[in-house]
């Protein structure tokens, strides 16, 4: 059977290592591929041809794969965008394990102050989750609303952005703040700023672990093996910031 992820630019994502380690760790002999696609080009048509089991979709894909999908759990449908795909009698059902995966590395937030930085699709999930969750509040922090303001007093900053962009000013947000980075591939603009202002800061490693697993089990109908996930990523990353 195979899997993939439709994703642009795609060649930087550990997930190809991740899930591999995860299907030889319970015997499935599967295939997962890369496949770099643009906007202009996408398309789900690849996943209607013999032996696709489902895939995986990042940025800039998940709102277009959400209207491409034949049907969308429920979830899905009320966030707006699909990030895991499952191919049933060649019908293509949209599953989003963003939201879960991120909460469950979160734990509770109930009552907590929140703001989400971005728009697109993973930022909808993580609002969507964090809303679901019982969070205090929830601002979805856009560029036109950049500003230390927006994010004032906030005590949970969740980065949704690509690791290039700025963020806003962070010396408003409550002396303990914690500040989730879903960038887990290089080092972000919002990890410096984090780290210059002595925040708590987490990158978006454990995330991908997560959301992965949920994907894992979804196509395969198997229990993910977590901790060969956890260290098949961690070996990449350190691969990947080897000096060449």
């Amino acid at each position: 059977m195979k899997l993939g992820i439709f994703g642009f630019p795609v060649r930087h994502s550990l997930s190809p290592k991740m899930q591999t380690a995860a299907l030889r760790a319970v015997g499935l002999d599967w295939t997962y591929e890369l496949i770099e696609i643009g906007p202009e080009a996408f398309t789900l048509a690849k996943l209607r041809e013999p032996d696709w089991r489902g895939a995986n979709v990042t940025i800039p894909h998940k709102e277009t794969a959400w209207h491409l999908c034949d049907t969308r759990t429920v979830d899905a449908a009320a966030i707006g965008a699909v990030n895991t795909i499952v191919v049933e009698k060649n019908q293509l059902i949209g599953h989003n394990t963003d939201a879960p995966g991120f909460l469950d590395v979160v734990g509770d937030v109930k009552s907590r102050v929140c703001a989400v930085l971005g728009a697109g699709g993973s930022a909808r999930a993580v609002e969507w989750a964090l809303l679901g969750a019982g969070a205090g509040e929830v601002r979805v922090i856009r560029r036109t609303n950049w500003t230390a303001e927006a994010i004032e007093a906030c005590d949970l900053v969740v980065g949704c952005v690509p690791p290039d962009a700025e963020p806003p000013p962070l010396d408003r947000v409550a002396p303990d703040a914690r500040i989730i980075d879903l960038v887990y591939y290089q080092k972000s603009a919002l990890a410096t700023a984090a780290r210059k202002r002595g925040l708590q800061y987490e990158d978006g490693l454990e995330v991908l672990v997560r959301q992965g697993a949920r994907s894992f089990e979804l196509w395969t109908g198997k229990t993910a093996p977590l901790e060969v996930m956890r260290e098949a990523v961690r070996h990449a990353k350190d691969r990947q910031l080897e000096p060449s």
